[in-house]
């Protein structure tokens, strides 16, 4: 009888058989999931955990711990991505152990709630899960013009590592009451920035007076559409966002389109009313795993699975593209 055990690695050589696997089942490249994993100065070794059948490492899965803001209280999260099976030992539920395991890891370590994104749902339902839908906007680039003016106050840059501070600061004002938001520290957006270097993404700076006002991160398809991956401004800067959402539109004449995810309350929702079109995104799945721990780090408050699934799912609830694992 086949002997399946399951269990976080030990070792960088079982790493490197994991990494082997994700590449074999995936489409990114090898180097995407090694350079993800290298650029995360949090990483622990006991994240990443595998089901072996008979000493191989037939099936994996990653948790990504970080913190969210409910209302005003900090939530630890357990993020959960790279689930993977090598074709020939599917059908043996070796991603249903490890996730099972992976959760009960969840609740000894302090996480009331997991997070994670799926193209197959009802796999997940099963085991908690709850799809909280997510709403994308898309504009059309000419319409942007119409809609920004013709600012000039703001000039434009592109992001350097040495504006990490500046980064943080703007994303932390933007985003210090919104629910759902990642709570990020300046190693986070060192991390980021020495990721984002090898890849497709453009982060561009806007500044008044060599101040700092707004930061735009996007990158760009093979079909011509800019998604927006995040846009923050600071308070009284609204304009700085727009102008940065027209200067990265036009700054590519292949583009044809705008698409993102925002929360309702956001400048460009509020100035392009009428020019979007809106879609539903499915993929986001949260579970509450612990009520009891997240009333406590709520203020002891109650609150029932049906209510944090409500705030996580309101129109200005969000967790920005770049935060997905």
């Amino acid at each position: 009888m086949e002997q399946i055990i399951v269990r976080p690695i030990q070792s960088q050589t079982e790493l490197t058989e994991v990494l082997d696997l994700l590449a074999s089942i995936f489409p990114e490249e090898r180097s995407f999931f090694e350079n993800r994993l290298a650029h995360d100065s949090s990483y622990l070794l006991d994240t990443t955990w595998v089901a072996l059948a008979d000493g191989k490492i037939a099936s994996t899965a990653q948790i990504f711990p970080f913190e969210v803001r409910i209302q005003e209280a900090k939530i630890r999260v357990a993020g959960v991505g790279n689930v993977a099976t090598l074709p020939e030992f599917r059908g043996k539920g070796l991603s249903k152990k490890i996730l099972l395991q992976q959760v009960e890891w969840m609740k000894e370590n302090g996480f009331p709630l997991s997070l994670l994104y799926t193209e197959i749902p009802g796999f997940y339902e099963k085991l908690g899960w709850i799809s909280v839908p997510v709403s994308v906007y898309r504009f059309a680039r000419e319409d942007i013009a119409d809609q920004t003016g013709q600012e000039n106050e703001y000039k434009v840059r592109p992001f350097t590592k040495e504006d990490a501070s500046a980064a943080a600061a703007i994303y932390n004002s933007f985003n210090e009451k919104r629910t759902g938001t990642r709570i990020r520290t300046v190693g986070y957006w060192q991390d980021q920035l020495r990721w984002g270097a090898g890849t497709d993404d453009h982060f561009l700076l806007a500044t008044k007076e060599e101040k700092p006002a707004a930061y735009i991160r996007f990158y760009i398809d093979s079909n011509g559409t800019l998604h927006v991956s995040e846009l923050c401004y600071e308070p009284g800067a609204k304009s700085a966002a727009l102008f940065l959402v027209k200067e990265a539109a036009w700054g590519q004449p292949e583009i044809k389109e705008i698409q993102g995810h925002f929360p309702a309350d956001h400048v460009l929702i509020e100035q392009m009313e009428g020019k979007w079109e809106v879609s539903t995104d499915h993929k986001a799945m949260w579970n509450v795993l612990d009520e009891v721990v997240l009333q406590q780090a709520l203020g002891g408050r109650k609150i029932s699975v049906d209510q944090v699934i409500s705030l996580l799912s309101d129109a200005n609830s969000m967790l920005w593209p770049m935060d997905k694992f």
